[in-house]
Order: structure tokens, then C-alpha cells, then sequence
């Protein structure tokens, strides 16, 4: 792990961050594991806010965080990676999205209606925006925000997480993948080439949130391609879609056979995961509060969503960070009302 480290930190001296965005610069970060942590070169306990690879606040300092087991081989992929949430330190140290995020809730991705209406306008619309990166024609771009649009007065909850989600996690993918490009051009292009055909593939529009992170990329991939700035977007005072003002096309929606199939098919998925979990040896645990859990790779079905890797609750008045995998049990109005772990099974 400490080898690690040292190899990235010295990748992170060949980036010029303000390349990428005015103002931002390198910060503190951290690898970890379940016992330990290297932080600034020094190897210590692992602290208790070390969770995820996100950012920590660790002795009044953002530091950008990472599970040393999730780093990929590639180093400067693995490079990348760290910039992509020192981006996020910036983002909280520098700005306040508090009035642009108000409305925004993590439930609105959990309890996200994949149905074969909202799945086909948002197929079109990605499609729009693939024809416009790879055009560089700006009139393809309104088309985008034209279906956008249509799909803003169909699904106003739904485009407010996406718009959000887009925002801070997508803008931290393409910071990412301009970091890559500094560092290795052909891995870049790589990259951007299997978003782009993973944004073709049907099946990864039944994960909103991973979905978005990539689409909110590759917005702001097309809007350098288009010279347009968004500097709105950098200061928090717009979402990725909504500065830049157009005249509205009427868009011609595609039926896509396909789609209906996948719904039907992905529900029986996802009752089957559910189904399975509740097969396997399991125990309830006992809390006050969920407060967080790992929102990547989440599986809902009905009232029930399947959590991997992180849960953090609260009892008696103190957090407990768990890990492992969970179902969580949600009420009618979406609250958790029950938690089951499963159990480590010998084999």
C-alpha cells in the first residue's frame, strides 16, 4: 500500500490542475484498508472518518480518500481516480451549492421509476448528446436539451437528482478524465470511448446514479468541444443543462423494442436478488437512525434495497460504521424501518 502511494503522489506532480479548472489544485489524500492508513507519506491507525473513497474532514483538512482494494492496477487510471475526489475537496471547500441542491434527495435516485416511458425519452436524449460530442455540432447539442426538456415536464423529481447527481459527480468524472489526458492520452481516449459505449447499452440505464456520472462527463466533454464556457457551472450557480440558453427543437422520439423487455427482465433481477439474500443466513440489526449508506451498485425491488460494502447507523446516540451487505426495509413514505446484514457463511 505504501508503494502505492508514493507512485501516485509522484503521477499527481505531472498534472497542472489548473488546466482543468480555474483555481483548483492538488489536496491531502489518503489510501486505506480495513486497519491502517497513509496519509502525507505516514503510515497510522485508520481513522475512523477514512469510509469511503470520497472526502474526509481529518484534523480540520479535506482529504480525498481510497479504498486501497477498489484502486485499479493502471497507475495513472488509479491517478485519476485520487484527482477525481480532490475535485470533490474543492468543490466543498471552495463553493456553496446549498440553494442550487435544496430540492435534491439521494432518495429520489433510490426511488427512481425505471419505466419503459422514462427509459426510452432518456435513450433518446443520450443520444442526442453521443450525436453531439462525436458531430461537434452545437445545433445537435439543443437537440439534446430539447428532449431534456420534454422529460423535465414528464419527470421533474426524476431530472432534479439526475441534474444534481450530473453536477457534482459527473463534473468529478470529467475532471478525472482530463487528468487522464494529462497523463496518458491513449488511455483517455480509451476511456471516453467505453463511456460512450456504455451509454448506448440499454442495460446501464437501470442505475440512474452510475448513469449520470458519465453523462454529466460527457456534457461537459461536448460543451469543450463546442468552445462553450460554463463557468456558471464551475461557480455552483447552474446545473450542467441549464445555463446555456436555446431555442427549442421538437424532437422525434425513437421506440426502442428492446426496453419493454428489459424492464420486465430486470424486475424478475431484481425480486430474484432479494429473494436470494433472504435464502442466505442473515441477521437483524437493531438501530435509531440510518444516516448514510453506499449509494453505488444499489438494488431496489418494491420496499426493499440491497446495499453493498458501507452502512452507517446510529444507536444511542452514537454512529457505528458497518460493512458488509445489507437489505434495507423501507415504510410508505420511504423511510428505513429495517436492517438485515447477512452473514459471513464458511465454506
Amino acid at each position: 500500500m505504501n508503494n502505492v502511494y508514493k507512485s501516485i503522489n509522484s503521477r499527481l506532480d505531472d498534472i497542472n490542475f489548473t488546466r482543468i479548472v480555474d483555481g483548483f489544485d492538488r489536496c491531502s489524500f489518503a489510501i486505506f484498508d480495513d486497519e491502517k492508513a497513509i496519509l502525507d507519506g505516514e503510515i497510522m491507525d485508520k481513522p475512523s472518518q477514512f469510509v469511503a473513497n470520497s472526502v474526509a474532514n481529518y484534523n480540520d483538512s479535506l482529504v480525498a480518500t481510497f479504498y486501497h482494494e477498489f484502486l485499479p492496477k493502471k497507475l495513472d487510471k488509479a491517478t485519476s481516480l485520487i484527482v477525481h475526489e480532490m475535485y470533490h475537496a474543492f468543490q466543498y471547500s471552495k463553493m456553496d451549492y446549498k440553494m442550487l441542491l435544496i430540492n435534491h434527495s439521494e432518495k429520489e435516485g433510490v426511488f427512481y421509476e425505471y419505466t419503459v416511458e422514462a427509459i426510452t425519452l432518456k435513450y433518446n436524449e443520450i443520444m442526442c448528446l453521443i450525436n453531439a460530442y462525436s458531430s461537434g455540432n452545437e445545433e445537435d447539442y439543443r437537440l439534446f436539451l430539447s428532449v431534456r426538456n420534454l422529460r423535465q415536464l414528464k419527470y421533474p423529481k426524476e431530472l432534479m437528482y439526475e441534474k444534481a447527481t450530473e453536477f457534482i459527480e459527473g463534473f468529478a468524472t470529467y475532471v478525472e478524465l482530463k487528468a487522464l489526458e494529462q497523463l496518458d492520452e491513449n488511455l483517455y481516449i480509451k476511456e471516453v470511448t467505453e463511456t460512450i459505449d456504455s451509454l448506448r447499452n440499454i442495460e446501464f440505464y437501470f442505475s440512474i446514479r452510475e448513469l449520470s456520472y458519465k453523462v454529466g462527463a460527457l456534457m461537459l466533454l461536448t460543451l469543450d468541444k463546442l468552445k462553450i464556457e460554463f463557468d456558471n457551472v464551475i461557480q455552483g450557480k447552474s446545473f450542467i443543462s441549464d445555463f446555456y440558453s436555446y431555442d427549442y427543437i421538437e424532437p422525434k422520439i425513437e421506440r426502442i423494442v428492446e426496453i419493454e423487455e428489459f424492464v420486465t427482465n430486470k424486475l424478475m433481477e431484481r425480486k430474484a436478488s432479494i429473494d436470494l439474500f433472504f435464502s442466505k443466513v442473515y441477521c437483524k440489526i437493531e438501530f435509531d437512525e440510518v444516516i448514510v449508506y453506499n449509494p453505488m451498485g444499489l438494488i431496489r425491488y418494491e420496499n426493499k434495497l440491497l446495499v453493498k460494502f458501507l452502512v452507517i447507523i446510529k444507536v444511542d446516540g452514537e454512529e457505528r460504521t458497518l460493512n458488509g451487505y445489507f437489505c434495507l426495509v423501507f415504510d410508505d413514505n420511504n423511510e428505513c424501518i429495517e436492517l438485515y446484514k447477512l452473514k459471513d457463511v464458511e465454506k
